[in-house]
């Protein structure tokens, strides 16, 4: 239900239907069109309608910690949706899993409906370093907890700061594999072109050749033609690179890897936002686009020194590295116009520093220790040269 911003009190009524099993993103957008006028709406699905909870699980692959200046919230205030479950889902958690400090439960993991055992998340809180970590084998369904956890925190605590290292190697690991997966999957779409249109050429040849010798054996003629063998080879060789082009588009392009990069984008724009950055863009870049998103990454985060240049996916991470450091602690990124003089000055000392610089792990490396970055998949939670108790 959704009461309107009008004098008149209005209640509209929607019905949700999934299109997929699993829901990697709780919040959806609505156009409303009320008398001429647009308004877009903006709605997060409650969780318990998406997850069930789960037994936490102490060891996982992927972690991510948020520190709070104020004293941290136990689950029950976090979930309180949830709070009711405890008693049925104390019978399958045991008593190593199940953290309860002076009667405040600080263990979580909610696993997405019909999503598979390694996307469950956990959540584990630290009351004497006001510390959140979360952790998964899978980060499909991360950013989820961590944008309720982050908007939870914030409602109950609005004077809390809130402090995440950015997963910024796997962000960009993740984007370079799906760019190449693109690139490699355009080279075959021109490569079977060629060859759709070379046995096109070869079957007219063939044919024409066939018309000139209505006087002799047909029979006899086909099979002293060279061309036969140019298109059983062209035939071979086109349906070779459409079965590696259905392979690369089954493999990396399909929809649960979209999915899954999306959400990923999603996650780096939160973490981003988080430490006083907006990123121009997040996992919806995917969605409703016949661009590809090399292309589209390039117009977001290109100078305009390469605004028409195609970018591989070193070059796409590095641009994006650069854009980070750029705009550490600003909100928003708002660079002022330039004479054209001094702009062609810039741009030639951009261009001097881009030849100088390495490809993509230089780049992630150099803004790592620039912002203090951690890397996911490292499980590491080292601060100032002490571990977490957690």
């Amino acid at each position: 239900m959704l009461k309107s911003q009008y004098p008149e009190k209005r209640v509209y009524s929607f019905n949700l239907f999934c299109h997929e099993n699993t829901v990697l993103n709780n919040k959806i957008q609505i156009l409303l069109i009320i008398e001429g006028e647009y308004n877009l709406i903006e709605l997060f699905i409650p969780l318990f309608l998406i997850c069930r909870e789960v037994p936490p699980q102490r060891q996982a692959i992927f972690k991510l910690s948020i520190d709070s200046t104020q004293p941290a919230l136990n689950i029950d205030i976090l979930f309180p949706e949830f709070s009711n479950q405890k008693e049925e889902i104390g019978k399958e958690i045991s008593n190593q899993n199940n953290i309860v400090v002076e009667g405040k439960r600080t263990s979580i993991a909610l696993q997405p409906f019909f999503g598979e055992s390694n996307t469950s998340v956990s959540l584990f809180i630290s009351t004497k370093t006001n510390r959140y970590r979360i952790q998964s084998d899978n980060t499909d369904f991360v950013f989820v907890i961590f944008s309720v956890l982050i908007e939870r925190i914030q409602k109950n605590q609005p004077e809390a700061r809130l402090h995440c290292p950015v997963p910024l190697h796997l962000c960009l690991t993740e984007i370079a594999k799906y760019i190449e997966a693109e690139e490699e999957s355009a080279n075959l779409e021109k490569q079977a072109s060629i060859l759709a249109t070379q046995i096109r050429q070869v079957e007219t040849v063939f044919l024409s050749r066939l018309k000139a010798s209505q006087n002799e054996n047909i029979m006899e003629n086909y099979e002293r033609m060279p061309v036969e063998s140019l298109v059983e080879y062209s035939h071979k060789e086109l349906m070779k690179t459409l079965d590696q082009l259905n392979s690369i588009s089954q493999s990396h392009l399909n929809t649960k890897k979209r999915k899954s990069l999306g959400s990923l984008l999603n996650l780096m724009n939160s973490t981003l936002k988080l430490n006083g950055i907006q990123l121009p863009f997040d996992g919806r870049i995917l969605e409703g686009s016949d661009m590809t998103l090399s292309e589209q990454l390039s117009q977001l985060l290109n100078s305009q020194t390469e605004i028409n240049k195609k970018l591989n996916s070193a070059e796409i991470g590095r641009l994006l590295t650069n854009f980070c450091e750029r705009n550490e602690g600003n909100l928003g990124g708002i660079v002022e116009e330039e004479d054209e003089e001094e702009e062609m000055e810039e741009e030639n000392e951009i261009n001097k520093e881009e030849e100088k610089k390495k490809e993509l792990n230089e780049a992630l490396i150099k803004s790592e220790e620039f912002m203090e970055f951690v890397e996911l998949q490292s499980g590491s939670l080292q601060q100032d040269g002490k571990l977490d108790d957690l």
